[in-house]
């Protein structure tokens, strides 16, 4: 066993697929600045009832405890430590914030992920108006034309529709999350089975198609027209499908409802919307309106929009950047100065760090990269010896 081995589940990053992330990070960032964005960056570890409301099993938490015996937890979430930040501060709100950070979630490793993660993410806080989530889509958009050549899809659905559905049909809390079970699993002999008694009731049709309600804002209204729904579910759906043809509108992008989805975290409250391609088994954006994401902290519900970007996933789907050539530049000592000095100029240049010519080409070689010699009358040269092309 080889003790200096990472453990499964964690990887390095260099060279090219490092320059990718990178690059991504600056698109991103220089994005959300364009747009008004403010910048905010939260540590790594947070005191434990910081996630509190994060979903997620107790054992897939790292934790490191304290001397004076307070327990950290490495951050599974980014969303989070900002409804932290915000309870704890006297930031103007509304306002709008960025982030580029890691998170760390156990088990993924099982799953074929990778358990440290870099997002990316935008939080709108303090926003009631639906701009605020036509803004995050309009992002979505964006990204989609720039690095996706228009095939990343955004599928949306609503927390709310799946409340407004079984409020027409059960009041029993454990019933009520048992079909929520069985239908966002898509376990259809036990969602089958716990419905059955609701199946002759008012909306024991819509039950029986719910978890086959994914398709275009038109199949979908195909599907409902003549369901005879109540007005508080017909609302919702409604809202979900105004949202879908906004999007058919963005340049070259497509959508999809699905309104048997699941919310990212049970602190969502709204639409959520999710984006994905052909190429990938995971969501590479995330994100949805969570207005009661700081009632949970200091008490008062504040109106929330945000999504995080999978930097990884984006960096392991699009075609990486062809890097611009480089050039070494070898001269003798006493033309360091000179040779420095070029190097500033040219964003493509550097310094060849050989003692010798011999070795010069041999590095350029192996570095595939152009040598240039600074000659004696302090001209520089191509070398003939060591051409790349």
């Amino acid at each position: 066993m080889n003790q200096y081995r990472l453990p499964v589940g964690l990887k390095d990053y260099y060279g090219s697929r490092l320059d990718t992330k990178e690059q991504l990070r600056h698109y991103l960032f220089q994005r959300f600045d364009q747009l008004g964005y403010h910048k905010i960056q939260t540590p790594l570890l947070e005191y434990e009832p910081v996630f509190a409301e994060y979903e997620t099993e107790s054992r897939d938490l790292y934790r490191v405890l304290e001397a004076d015996g307070n327990v950290l937890t490495i951050r599974p979430d980014l969303t989070l430590p900002i409804a932290r930040f915000l309870s704890t501060t006297n930031v103007a709100l509304p306002n709008k914030f960025s982030y580029v950070g890691e998170f760390m979630q156990r088990h993924r490793e099982y799953q074929g992920f990778e358990r440290e993660q870099t997002q990316a993410g935008i939080e709108l806080v303090g926003y009631p108006s639906t701009k605020a989530e036509f803004e995050c889509l309009t992002i979505i958009n964006q990204i989609n034309q720039d690095w996706f050549d228009n095939s990343l899809v955004i599928e949306l659905g609503s927390v709310d529709l799946a409340e407004a559905v079984l409020d027409q049909v059960t009041k029993d809390h454990d019933q009520r999350r048992a079909i929520k079970q069985a239908l966002f699993q898509k376990n259809l002999p036990v969602y089958e089975k716990l419905i059955e008694p609701y199946s002759a009731g008012p909306i024991g049709t819509f039950l029986k198609e719910w978890p086959w309600l994914f398709g275009s804002s038109a199949e979908i209204e195909e599907l409902l027209k003549d369901s005879g729904l109540p007005a508080p579910i017909k609302k919702i759906i409604q809202q979900i499908i105004a949202f879908a043809q906004f999007i058919t509108n963005l340049p070259g992008q497509s959508v999809m409802i699905d309104l048997a989805s699941k919310a990212p975290q049970k602190y969502y409250t709204g639409l959520i919307f999710k984006a994905y391609t052909a190429q990938s088994n995971q969501y590479v954006i995330s994100g949805g309106r969570y207005d009661q994401l700081l009632a949970n902290v200091n008490s008062k519900n504040i109106p929330a929009v945000g999504m995080g970007i999978n930097i990884q996933m984006m960096a392991e789907l699009i075609s990486p950047a062809t890097p611009a050539s480089r050039v070494e530049i070898y001269c003798q000592q006493d033309q360091l100065f000179a040779a420095q000095q070029l190097v500033n100029q040219h964003v493509n240049y550097e310094l060849s760090l050989a003692d010798s010519l011999r070795e010069a080409r041999s590095l350029a070689h192996q570095h595939q990269r152009q040598l240039m010699i600074l000659n004696e009358k302090g001209e520089l040269i191509n070398d003939l010896e060591n051409r790349t092309n």
